[in-house]
């Protein structure tokens, strides 16, 4: 006599795998926009603005500015800059800023600002011997690809100098938490005999 022994079990699969379809639904679904580290990342390169435009943009489709808060998002970022888009001198706005005040840099979703990837001589590393900080009017940062990943601040709109006003547009990268994580039940059967 064979005895048979019926066990369901369910299990619970969370959405390991997500896909672009699991960002917001208002973003475009093109080759601008993957997901990463369970966030969805929209990689803007034209048209160009500035960080006050940039920052309006994403912000008008539920996200932020690229909020690069760890060596492995640079990384990605960076590697995807240069690979994938193929924009080894670009220039990308990201979430990160001193306006409200200088030199005390702050994650535009108020995350705590621990890792930096500023150059020698820009961000937190912008002052002189004497102390002073010398480049006062540039509160906003982003990414140079031309400068291996590292982050320049720069001003956010328009810099000056001499007589002549330039405005400040560059590339940027929005960041946006994926619409929904996918759930789907699978039911596992188990005979014993």
């Amino acid at each position: 006599m064979f005895l048979t022994i019926l066990i369901w079990a369910v299990v619970l699969t969370l959405g390991s795998s997500q896909s672009v379809n699991d960002c917001p639904a208002a973003i475009p679904k093109d080759t601008h926009l993957q997901v990463h580290g369970g966030l969805c990342y929209q990689f803007v390169l034209t048209p160009h603005k500035t960080h006050t435009d940039a920052k309006k943009a994403c912000e008008a489709n539920g996200g932020t500015l690229a909020i690069v808060s760890s060596k492995a998002i640079q990384d990605y970022i960076y590697d995807q800059v240069l690979h994938t888009y193929k924009s080894a001198y670009g220039k990308f706005w990201i979430g990160l800023d001193d306006i409200a005040t200088e030199d005390a840099f702050v994650w535009e979703d108020g995350s705590a600002f621990s890792y930096e990837n500023f150059a020698p001589g820009q961000g937190s590393q912008n002052t002189s011997l004497a102390g002073h900080v010398t480049h006062p009017n540039e509160d906003c940062v982003l990414i140079d690809a031309s400068d291996h990943g590292r982050w320049h601040d720069y001003p956010c709109d328009r810099s000056s100098f001499l007589f002549v006003t330039t405005v400040e547009a560059h590339s940027y990268i929005c960041q946006y938490a994926p619409a929904g994580i996918t759930q789907a039940p699978a039911t596992t059967i188990i005979f014993v005999t």
